[in-house]
């Protein structure tokens, strides 16, 4: 039950955080996602949300809540994220981040907080495609695991973008697809 919580509650983080002093890189933005994975057996999926907005140059905070439910499982899992993150530019379109983010977990009667540490590379590649790639560390739950992300965004206009990730650790693979507004 623990490890199927801890990969429900980074499946339910999917694409909610966004690695990344690119000038070209927006860090301030509201991103709505439709999350979707496998543990084990079981089919998960729902839905999140997110918010990330810089305080100064190199600084920005994040957070957000999701919620995904399982096919055949306990019932759905509630996560609350919110964290601060760095960014250092490596060149004109690449910038290298870390996250520091505090978890709130509600699986039914199973609830923890926890931890969540990410490090990334976030590249724009052309004015309109964006990518990314990291690791991310996830404590909860009394259990712990290390998951690997990519994922890529289209900005179809300035303010307005839709993307996908794919993430996947030892105990399960999932996929997010949605759309961000930059302001």
């Amino acid at each position: 039950m623990k490890k199927t919580s801890l990969a429900l509650a980074a499946v339910a983080s999917l694409g909610l955080a966004a690695p990344a002093m690119a000038q070209n890189l927006n860090y301030n933005f509201v991103d709505g996602r439709y999350l979707d994975g496998e543990v084990g057996n079981t089919d998960v999926d729902g839905f999140g949300i997110s918010a990330q907005a810089l305080i100064n140059p190199n600084f920005y905070v994040l957070g957000g809540y999701s919620s995904v439910e399982p096919d055949n499982g306990p019932g759905d899992l509630d996560v609350i994220r919110a964290g601060l993150g760095y960014r250092h530019g490596l060149a004109a379109a690449t910038d290298l981040n870390g996250e520091v983010l505090y978890l709130n977990a509600d699986a039914g009667s199973n609830d923890d907080s926890g931890i969540e540490l990410g490090l990334g590379l976030r590249h724009r590649f052309t004015e309109v495609f964006e990518g990314k790639a990291g690791v991310r560390y996830v404590d909860v739950f009394n259990d712990d695991d290390t998951f690997v992300e990519v994922g890529g965004l289209a900005h179809l206009t300035p303010q307005f973008a839709v993307g996908i990730d794919y993430t996947s650790g030892d105990i399960f693979d999932g996929f997010s697809v949605g759309g961000r507004f930059n302001f």
